[in-house]
C-alpha cells in the first residue's frame, strides 16, 4: 500500500471546507446566514427542516455529502478553488479564537 500524499492533502483541505460551511450554515452571525436561520425557524417552527439548520451534525452530513461529490470529479479545479479558502477560514478561524 503506496500513501498518496497528494490526496490526502486534497481529503484535509475538503475537509476543513465542509467543517467551515457547516459552521457558517449552522451558527455564524453572518447577516444573511441569520436571517435564513430565523427564516427556516418562522416558516417551519420546531420542525426536522429547522433542526436540520441549526444542528452541525445534521447539516455537516449533508455539506460532506456535497463537498465528497465535488471532490470525486474529474476536474475538480474549480471545487478546489473554492475549498481552499473555506478550509484557510477554518484553521485561521480557530487559531485566531485561541489567541
Amino acid at each position: 500500500m503506496t500513501l498518496d500524499w497528494i490526496g490526502t492533502w486534497w481529503a484535509v483541505v475538503y475537509v476543513l471546507a465542509a467543517a467551515r460551511v457547516t459552521i457558517l450554515i449552522t451558527r455564524d452571525s453572518l447577516p444573511p446566514m441569520a436571517r435564513m436561520r430565523d427564516y427556516v425557524s418562522s416558516r417551519w417552527g420546531r420542525s426536522d427542516w429547522s433542526e436540520l439548520i441549526v444542528c452541525p451534525w445534521c447539516m455537516g452530513f449533508w455539506v460532506s455529502v456535497g463537498a465528497f461529490l465535488v471532490a470525486s470529479t474529474p476536474a475538480d479545479t474549480v471545487g478546489r478553488w473554492v475549498a481552499v479558502p473555506f478550509a484557510m477560514s477554518t484553521v485561521v478561524g480557530l487559531l485566531a479564537s485561541r489567541e
